[in-house]
């Protein structure tokens, strides 16, 4: 009995074989990135206790699919090299999926899809900009993986020296016996009750080649005939809007900021705010309110709307297709004089189109304020204050909304070189991603600060509705 068993373990070295040839290394290489990026989610979501076993179980569809692909390419090349002019080119065409579903699920959590992929075909410019920021600002460690990765196969198979056929079969072999026991973890892993977690236990790859070769990469967005009614506010009340006592509003949007991460929630909280702390002091703080979803612009549409967005990733929001009577455009109607700014560039997300779709007749983005961009977007915060308080001071007699939208805390959480300085002055952490984005939401805090004092030395706070919210968490 022990010697039928030894049948069905692979034989030594038989995994070894597996990185000396193309097609099987490459694969091989498409799921490690895989793992590596679905561990980087599993350790930073919450709600998992025993990370390492959810990882394991997250990461077991991938290792069949995988590992079943590596298996199938070398049994094919048993019968002849020139399999690998089939074998090879299908490996790559897997593993540069692999890698962009990586990239992606590293940087958003969420998995590859076909219109995820449409979506970065459409905004290539942006895309660009993410890779820079993020791939190619360290190109030193990049190129030396690189190289190593592909030191190793050539390492492997002159030390190996493999007959062709009988390394074949030894891959295969290997290859499915590794697929097999994924499987078997597959079946018995329950699943987890986190919901972001939960959406990694399927693979994504087979997945988006196959929603690409059926076409499925588009939405439903050219169905939609529009919201109903177009107009939520009736001509008469706008009337009375210009007739009423007609306040200032300042409406402050924080990107990406979470409340439990912020003294708002805890004394103990990470994430200093005693600017917001003191306006909910004298104010009113909603606790219940819910993002519709976490994309700002689809969350800033809503805000200002009153509208659910299309839940694609496509932006339709900021298209022509898309027409809804929005609280700038009412305000605008009833003499307020409405401003749009934003510490991101204008270019990201086609913003300029989106702002123009919501009402506002004036718009002032990174590019206007500073040429010290962080990261693939962001500049720093803090640089908002100085254009609003002048365009404010245009007309300090006329009543205005202005919507004030940070970045900072956006991925890549780059600290600017201000706060970087403040952070090394004070001492504070600012090591890991975490750390950093506390530091950026304290300096949105500062901002908020400025802003509130600025409208106090106007003679303005006392007739301004000041409302702070985060766009998603």
């Amino acid at each position: 009995m022990p010697a039928k068993w030894r049948a069905f373990v692979p034989a030594r070295g038989a995994w070894w074989r597996l990185v000396a040839a193309a097609s099987s290394y490459v694969l091989l290489v498409a799921l490690a990135l895989t793992m590596i990026a679905k561990l980087r989610v599993v350790r930073g979501a919450d709600g998992v206790d025993f990370w390492l076993g959810r990882w394991l179980a997250v990461c077991a569809a991938d290792v069949v699919w995988f590992c079943t692909l590596a298996a199938a390419c070398a049994f094919a090349e048993r019968y002849s090299r020139l399999v690998q002019l089939i074998t090879i080119p299908v490996a790559v065409i897997v593993a540069t999926c692999a890698l962009i579903n990586a990239g992606y699920l590293s940087i958003s959590g969420e998995q590859l899809s076909p219109a995820v992929i449409a979506l970065g075909v459409e905004r290539i410019n942006d895309v660009g900009r993410i890779l820079d920021a993020t791939l190619f600002a360290r190109p030193l460690p990049v190129a030396a993986c690189t190289l190593v990765l592909a030191a190793i196969p050539v390492l492997a198979w002159w030390r190996l020296r493999p007959a062709w056929r009988e390394s074949a079969q030894l891959r295969a072999h290997a290859a499915a016996t590794s697929a097999a026991f994924a499987l078997v973890v597959m079946l018995i892993a329950p699943r987890s009750q986190e919901y972001g977690v939960a959406r990694l236990d399927e693979t994504a790859v087979p997945r988006t080649l196959w929603g690409l070769v059926r076409g499925d990469a588009g939405g439903t967005a050219a169905l939609f005939a529009g919201y109903v009614p177009r107009d939520l506010v009736d001509k008469s009340a706008i009337e009375q809007l210009r007739a009423g006592a007609r306040p200032n509003v300042v409406l402050v949007i924080l990107e990406s900021v979470r409340r439990d991460e912020i003294t708002l929630a805890s004394p103990t909280a990470p994430a200093r705010a005693p600017n917001l702390l003191a306006l909910a002091a004298r104010g009113l703080e909603l606790t219940n309110a819910r993002a519709v979803v976490p994309h700002t612009t689809k969350s800033v549409w809503s805000m200002l709307c009153g509208r659910l967005p299309l839940m694609q990733t496509a932006i339709y929001e900021a298209s022509s297709t898309i027409d809804a009577q929005c609280v700038p455009e009412i305000l605008d109607a009833a003499g307020w004089r409405t401003g749009f700014f934003q510490s991101a560039i204008g270019t990201f997300e086609h913003r300029p189109r989106l702002v123009r779709r919501l009402g506002f007749r004036h718009f002032v983005a990174a590019e206007h304020i500073s040429n010290q961009i962080t990261g693939y977007l962001a500049s720093d915060d803090q640089t908002l204050l100085d254009p609003v308080t002048r365009w404010i001071d245009e007309q300090p007699n006329a009543p205005f909304m202005v919507t004030v939208l940070t970045s900072g805390t956006h991925h890549p959480y780059a600290l600017p070189p201000a706060v970087a300085a403040r952070v090394r002055a004070e001492g504070s952490p600012g090591g890991t991603d975490r750390e950093r984005y506390h530091r950026l939401v304290e300096n949105q805090d500062v901002l908020l600060g400025g802003i509130v004092r600025a409208l106090e030395q106007r003679g303005l706070l006392e007739r301004t509705i000041i409302v702070v919210l985060g766009d998603h968490g």
